[in-house]
């Protein structure tokens, strides 16, 4: 089922700093007096739309479709977006589809593919192997030694779930496995991309003009991570690394 904008209004602000590269959509100044540190502003643009029935489903499982779209408007609005595209089809994808777009321009520059059969698959659920791989072509952000994962030296995304690591876009699990063929939930895929953007909000952040979702109830662990994906917003924050905002608009 389509994703689809609640309050259209909000999902047309336009970001106010380019994303440097692919990793922030934040404007940052420079500190001058450690006892005063400067506050930051910018804009955060929304890039999970809900569904027609006005649910957001958190604990669903994200699919190929739905992780194509979010990295797509993710990368909507940044100048290295600008680059010549090759139309690249798919058995499975006609142009009626409403993800048609946001998989025909990733698959386009390299960032997605299909299977050796011609199809896409778009309503399978993506692995963790898959989300890591389309992460690690759209940063070129720092990247720190990634350690190897016990269940992941020959299977055929190491390299890419390596550098998705290093570069903070997913995470290994308490026991040091990866577990690449194991799916995602729409909530963890908004909580990994959340912390490797750097947006985080709590309750006393929010403003109280936001778009609410029946699913997604203020008493569950990842109420502010869904409200921070789900609003495009303005925000200000003190100028320090994991520091919180706070929506003015």
């Amino acid at each position: 089922m389509k994703e689809i904008p609640k309050f259209r209004g909000l999902l047309v602000i336009l970001l106010a700093a380019v994303l440097v590269p692919f990793a922030a959509f934040s404007a940052k100044g420079t500190s001058y007096a450690v006892e005063q540190p400067d506050r930051i502003t910018g804009i955060h643009r929304a890039y999970i739309y809900g569904y027609p029935d006005g649910t957001v489903k958190p604990l669903g499982i994200l699919t190929r479709e739905e992780a194509a779209a979010i990295f797509n408007r993710l990368l909507e609005g940044c100048d290295k977006w600008a680059v010549e595209q090759k139309e690249r089809k798919f058995s499975d994808i006609s142009p009626d589809r409403w993800s048609y777009r946001e998989i025909s321009e990733l698959a386009g520059v390299g960032i997605l593919q299909g299977y050796p059969d011609g199809s896409f698959q778009p309503e399978k659920p993506i692995t963790r192997a898959e989300f890591a791989k389309i992460a690690s072509k759209i940063s070129s952000k720092f990247e720190v030694n990634a350690p190897s994962f016990p269940d992941t030296p020959n299977h055929w995304c190491a390299d890419p779930i390596r550098t998705a690591v290093g570069r903070g876009w997913i995470r290994s699990f308490g026991d040091g496995t990866f577990r690449p063929e194991e799916h995602i939930l729409r909530c963890e895929g908004m909580m990994l991309i959340n912390d490797a953007l750097d947006r985080r909000v709590n309750g006393q952040g929010l403003t109280h003009q936001v778009i609410r979702w029946g699913d997604n109830p203020v008493n569950e662990w990842y109420y502010e991570i869904v409200q921070e994906a789900s609003n495009s917003h303005k925000y200000e924050r003190v100028d320090k690394p994991k520091s919180t905002e706070r929506w003015v608009e």
